[in-house]
């Protein structure tokens, strides 16, 4: 049995919650309702989008596409077209399909509440009732713990470099967590009843305080810590667009919050929910948002957002480059940000070529500009060998600024002089062939 904080008017109170009940900042009856099971059918319909005002649940911008499930952490792989939802009534793990609104439960046995993916296959959980991140792989639908001794663990981000950030709300503070290793330090405390946690891929955490109603912004070198937004009442999830806003909800005022974290700004998106927790936002600009009293989850299409990683980038091969047989190559691009807004974080999937290449241990891709570089971590996709995922890498372009995309791979000793192997560069939509030019020893390694 464990207690935990709760609101109760302006007064602090104690509940000792069951593992299987256990509701975070505070509880409803809907909470401790038996889980039923998910309606099934088609997940996803689309209404006319309200694209003014303020978006009213349920309405025809405000739809239930997931229903039966206690839902608090949800983490979406529009790609596989799936959705996660952490159900921590149930200690589950639950993948839905988008398209028919089927449910599929990946693993059991922990108190999911904050969900991650890594893009590679699998899913990180915050369990505050063990106090540990649990590695779930989305195929077999075995668990692992990653770290322990988390305290109350309840939100997790990760940052595409091996790194975790993992909100305690009990301890009041924000951990890093080496995925690798499962070595954690504390980067920031006195963050009150810290739950969820999102970056900005330049080296920000965002967290959210429901006992303080207020959004803390996290310098995640430093840790030092400021607030950015107050007066938001029991706020709970956050997620971060690709314009400098962030979106929290509201546990306790059944809202969507939209914050400008430059001014520090709010203005109210939706209203209509019933104990709102996590979110996120999808490539079209919409929202899902567990709702924990209504066992639901909402897609929110009533305002469309500048979505995370949406960057409007060109790619272009850096030529003549040069590599030996039996040696390590250097392919690479330039990036051009061709949009009119900042460029910040994105994903980037490389592709082997047809032969003769094979990726390093690890695999890390690296951004140059104005002679610093910068590497994130990859990640060798386990349905597809040839493809390397890289999560949120830092571009850091403002309009029409460039920069350099270089990787390095290994190449095979077979390969002969003249042959041109390559690896392909892909984000978003844009996507370029970098390729370079195998020579004789005596020609030298020389990158062009």
């Amino acid at each position: 049995m464990r207690n935990h904080k709760m609101r109760a008017g302006a007064m602090v109170v104690a509940l000792a919650v069951s593992p299987l009940l256990y509701a975070g900042s505070f509880a409803t009856a809907a909470n401790a309702a038996p889980v039923a099971a998910v309606q099934e059918g088609p997940a996803v319909q689309e209404g006319p989008a309200v694209q003014q005002g303020e978006v009213d649940c349920p309405s025809a911008g405000c739809r239930q596409v997931v229903t039966g499930v206690s839902a608090w952490g949800v983490a979406l792989d529009e790609t596989a077209r799936k959705l996660y939802v952490g159900d921590e009534a149930a200690d589950t793990l639950w993948e839905i399909d988008l398209d028919t609104g089927r449910k599929h439960e990946v693993a059991k046995g922990m108190d999911a509440r904050g969900v991650a993916l890594d893009g590679a296959g699998s899913a990180y959980v915050a369990d505050p009732h063990h106090d540990v991140l649990w590695r779930v792989d989305l195929n077999r639908g075995t668990k692992e713990r990653v770290a322990e001794h988390l305290g109350d663990a309840t939100g997790v981000a990760l940052d595409g470099s091996g790194k975790a950030y993992v909100t305690d709300t009990w301890g009041d503070q924000l951990w890093e967590v080496d995925l690798t290793t499962g070595r954690k330090h504390p980067v920031a405390t006195g963050l009150g009843d810290a739950q969820g946690v999102a970056l900005d891929g330049e080296g920000r955490a965002y967290v959210t305080d429901s006992w303080g109603d207020k959004l803390w912004e996290v310098n995640l070198t430093t840790g030092r810590k400021a607030t950015i937004a107050t007066g938001l009442a029991d706020a709970i999830g956050v997620a971060i667009g690709g314009d400098r806003q962030a979106y929290v909800t509201d546990s306790w005022g059944n809202r969507l919050w939209r914050i400008d974290l430059d001014r520090g700004t709010k203005e109210n998106l939706v209203t209509g929910m019933s104990d709102p927790r996590d979110l996120v936002i999808d490539q079209d600009g919409h929202f899902y948002v567990a709702d924990s009293a209504r066992d639901v989850v909402w897609r929110i299409t009533g305002h469309t957002v500048t979505p995370p990683g949406r960057t409007q980038v060109s790619l272009s091969p850096v030529p003549f480059r040069k590599a030996v047989p039996g040696g390590i190559a250097t392919p690479a691009v330039t990036v051009t940000n061709t949009g009119h807004v900042r460029a910040g974080t994105t994903d980037v999937v490389l592709t082997l070529g047809p032969k003769g290449v094979s990726w390093l241990n690890p695999q890390e891709i690296y951004v140059t500009q104005d002679g610093t570089e910068r590497k994130t971590r990859c990640t060798i996709d386990p349905g597809d060998s040839r493809q390397a995922i890289c999560k949120g890498v830092n571009l850091s372009l403002n309009p029409q600024q460039s920069a350099e995309l270089h990787t390095e791979v290994r190449t095979s000793s077979t390969l002969r002089p003249g042959e041109m192997p390559r690896v392909n560069f892909r984000i978003g939509e844009a996507s370029a062939d970098a390729d370079f030019l195998m020579v004789d020893r005596g020609s030298g390694h020389a990158q062009g």
